[in-house]
C-alpha cells in the first residue's frame, strides 16, 4: 500500500469543505485535480465527511501514490448462483457486510468446485464451498467452530499455503475461510441447511473478514506465522487420523481373515471327520470279516492238528468235549451253562468289582455271558454281557450300562484281550474264555470314560462282605 492516496476534486462535490481539511493537500495528478492524503489519515478523513470509498485504492502511475474513487450510493449485493437454503437471510447479512467494507459484493456457491478469484478492487466476491484451482478438498470439518456447531460435515477444502487473510479457530486450527485477491473463499458448505447455526457462523466469517481487509502489513506477518503453525498442526492431525483409519481398516481386515481362516479349518475338520468315520466303518466291517476268517482258520488248524495226532475217533472227541463241559460248569462264579443254537450262554453268580483308587467294592450283579461260536452272531462282537440285576445310567449322561466297560446292548470294550477271543473260540477253549470274561467284569479302568460308570453301581453291603 502506498504512503499517500489521491482523491479527485470531482468526487468531493458532496463535501465541499473537505478540500480545505488540514490533512488534505491540494494536488494535481496528471490532468486530474484533487487532494493528496496520507494513507494513515484516510479512514478518519472519510468518517469526518461521511464519505464512502468505492472499492480499495488502486496504484497510480506515480510512485508512492494510490488513487481512490468515492461512491455516491450504498454498496450492492448481487447473487450470481445459489445452491443452499434460506437465501434471503444470507443476503441480509451480506448487505450489512458490504456497507461495513464500503464495497459491492457478489455471492456465488460453486458447491465443492474450484473457482479462480473473481473479485476486483471495487467488488468483493464471496465463493461458498470453493477454493482456488488445484486446492485439495480432503479435510473433515470439526463438530464446532469457536463454539458454533457446524451443520454440514462434508469434506472441506484446504486453505492456500500463501494466504494471510484467514478465519481460523485457534483451538482446532481449522480454517473456515480466507481472502485471496479480493475474493472471500468459504471452504465448506456453510449454507447447506440454512440453519441458525450456519447463519451465526456466516456472520462471524463476515465480521472477521471485514477486519482482515483492513489489517496493517505488520500484523499480516504475525498472522502468516500463526497460520503456518495452525496449518502444520492441522496437517499433522489429519495424517495421524489417516494412519489411525488405516490401522483400524487393517485390524478389521485381519479380523475378517481370521474368521475366514477359522471357517476354513472347521470345514476341513468336518470333512476329515466324515472321512475318518467312513474309514472306521470300513475297518469295523473288515474286523468282523477277519474275525470270522480267523475263527475258521484256527478251527482248520485245530482239525489238522487232531488229524495228525490221530485224534479222529468220535469217542475221543466226545470224551474230550464232555471233560471241557464239566470244567466249564465247575468254574468259580459260574452258576449254569446252556446251549442256544450256536451260542453258549453262561449264567454267573453276583459279580463284584473293586474301585482301583478308593478300594471300595461295587456290586455289579448276575450276568448272562453269551459266546458266539460262529463269530457272527453279534456283528463285530463274539462276546455279549447282559446284567440280569441292574443296568444303571452313566454318571455323565443318560447312557445305560450293563457293566463299567459294557454298553446298553451288552457289547464290551475288551481292549488288548480282544485279539485273543477268536483264537480261544476257534480252539474250543471255552473254560479259559469264560474265566477271562469273568476277570474282565471284575476289573475297571476308572480313567476311561466307560470305566467311570463303576460309581453308578452300588457298594457291596457289610453282610455280603461277611
Amino acid at each position: 500500500m502506498a504512503e499517500h492516496v489521491f482523491i479527485a476534486t470531482s468526487a468531493l462535490v458532496g463535501a465541499p469543505t473537505a478540500v480545505t481539511d488540514p490533512v488534505a493537500l491540494p494536488y494535481s495528478l496528471g490532468d486530474n485535480v484533487g487532494v493528496l492524503i496520507a494513507t494513515r489519515d484516510l479512514p478518519a478523513f472519510l468518517d469526518r465527511y461521511q464519505l464512502q470509498a468505492r472499492g480499495k485504492p488502486t496504484p497510480s502511475d506515480y510512485e508512492g501514490i494510490d488513487c481512490l474513487k468515492l461512491s455516491t450510493q450504498a454498496p450492492t449485493v448481487t447473487v450470481l448462483h445459489w445452491n443452499g437454503e434460506n437465501l434471503n437471510e444470507f443476503v441480509k447479512r451480506t448487505q450489512t457486510f458490504a456497507a461495513l467494507i464500503k464495497r459491492d459484493v457478489t455471492i456465488e456457491v460453486p458447491h465443492q468446485c474450484w473457482r479462480v478469484p473473481t473479485g476486483t478492487a471495487d467488488t468483493l466476491a464471496i465463493l461458498i464451498w470453493s477454493a482456488p484451482p488445484d486446492i485439495p478438498r480432503n479435510i473433515r470439518p470439526p463438530q464446532k467452530f469457536r463454539g458454533i456447531p457446524i451443520s454440514c460435515l462434508d469434506l472441506a477444502f484446504r486453505p492456500t499455503s500463501d494466504s494471510l487473510l484467514t478465519v481460523a479457530d485457534p483451538e482446532t486450527g481449522y480454517v473456515v475461510a480466507e481472502v485471496v485477491n479480493d475474493t472471500l473463499y468459504i471452504l465448506h458448505d456453510i449454507c447447506h441447511h440454512g440453519s441458525d447455526d450456519e447463519l451465526r457462523l456466516f456472520e462471524l466469517v463476515l465480521e472477521e473478514a471485514a477486519t482482515l481487509l483492513t489489517v496493517p502489513p505488520e500484523e499480516l506477518k504475525v498472522r502468516r506465522a500463526e497460520i503456518k503453525r495452525l496449518a502444520a498442526e492441522q496437517k499433522a492431525k489429519a495424517e495421524a487420523e489417516a494412519k489411525e483409519r488405516e490401522a483400524e481398516a487393517k485390524r478389521q481386515r485381519a479380523a475378517k481373515t481370521k474368521q475366514a481362516y477359522v471357517a476354513l479349518c472347521q470345514a476341513r475338520v468336518i470333512t476329515d471327520s466324515g472321512n475318518a468315520r467312513a474309514q472306521l466303518d470300513r475297518a469295523n466291517i473288515d474286523i468282523a470279516r477277519l474275525q470270522q476268517e480267523l475263527t475258521a482258520a484256527v478251527r482248520q488248524a485245530a482239525a489238522a492238528e487232531n488229524y495228525l495226532h490221530g485224534l479222529t475217533s468220535s469217542a475221543g472227541k466226545a470224551e474230550r468235549y464232555g471233560t471241557e463241559f464239566d470244567r466249564l460248569t465247575s468254574l468259580d462264579r459260574v452258576q449254569e451253562v446252556t446251549i442256544n443254537g450256536q451260542v453258549i450262554e453262561v449264567l454267573t453268580e453276583t459279580i463284584y468289582c473293586p474301585h482301583p483308587k478308593t478300594g471300595q467294592v461295587h456290586e455289579l450283579g448276575r450276568f448272562k455271558i453269551s459266546i458266539s461260536t460262529e463269530g457272527d452272531s453279534y456283528g463285530n462282537y463274539l462276546l455279549r454281557f447282559i446284567n440280569l440285576d441292574r443296568q444303571p445310567k452313566h454318571p455323565n449322561g443318560d447312557v445305560v450300562m450293563n457293566a463299567p466297560h459294557v454298553n446298553s446292548v451288552g457289547n464290551p470294550c475288551l481292549g488288548n484281550i480282544k485279539e485273543m477271543i477268536p483264537q480261544l473260540i476257534g480252539r474250543h477253549e471255552y473254560p479259559a474264555l469264560i474265566m477271562m470274561a469273568i476277570a474282565f467284569l471284575e476289573s475297571a479302568n476308572v480313567d476311561d470314560q466307560w470305566g467311570q460308570s463303576l460309581s453308578s453301581f452300588p457298594l457291596k453291603t457289610t453282610t455280603e462282605e461277611e
